[in-house]
């Protein structure tokens, strides 16, 4: 039973992880050192570090930490931007 309870609670944490909306549009991949890189779906640069803030402000188009998408929707871009307003 407490092997199965571990299972279900590290299940839990990967999904929570990831239910952010900009991981749609962005897939991670671990480097041959473990390192985790973020490839955009729209544009196909691949980012070194950082994390779903930084990924939304690529998406909304913010610069300054991270350079902006050139081929994000228009509708993405909006919707990126009202959530980190929100966050703000």
């Amino acid at each position: 039973m407490d092997q199965q309870n571990n299972q279900s609670a590290h299940s839990t944490q990967s999904v929570r992880e990831k239910v952010d909306i900009a991981w749609n549009h962005f897939t991670d991949c671990k480097t041959t050192d473990g390192k985790k890189q973020y490839k955009c779906l729209h544009c196909g640069i691949i980012y070194k570090g950082g994390g779903i803030h930084r990924i939304k402000q690529h998406l909304a188009g913010i610069k300054g930490n991270i350079a902006s998408c050139k081929k994000v929707p228009h509708d993405i871009r909006h919707q990126m931007q009202q959530n980190l307003n929100e966050i703000s």
